[in-house]
């Protein structure tokens, strides 16, 4: 049980990585759009 413990714990910590990592992608896109929209 103690083991499932920690599995599920390193579960959640690689989820919230992926999440900021999907966020900082999503705002990198949104950002570049943006630029290439006023420069037109």
């Amino acid at each position: 049980s103690k083991e499932h413990d920690k599995l599920s714990e390193e579960e959640r910590e690689m989820g919230l990585w992926f999440e900021r990592m999907t966020y900082q992608v999503v705002a990198l896109v949104l950002t570049w759009k943006l630029e290439c929209t006023e420069t037109e």
